[in-house]
């Protein structure tokens, strides 16, 4: 799994990420945590498909 250490104000270098069960759109893994209560490394692991899910939620990058 890549290391990311971006910058504050500095764009993703990734696509957006896709929560499977509702379709809502995110830029970033905090984003996409954030929206489910849950920590940015587990969701990062799922969209690389290290972990299948993280608390019952999928995650996916938008062009896949």
């Amino acid at each position: 799994m890549p290391k990311s250490f971006s910058k504050p104000g500095k764009p993703p270098n990734h696509p957006p990420i896709v929560l499977v069960e509702t379709g809502e759109v995110f830029d970033t893994f905090k984003d996409a945590a954030n929206a489910i209560g849950g920590d940015k490394a587990n969701v990062r692991r799922v969209v690389y498909g290290v972990q299948a899910s993280y608390r019952g939620y999928h995650f996916k990058f938008l062009n896949n």
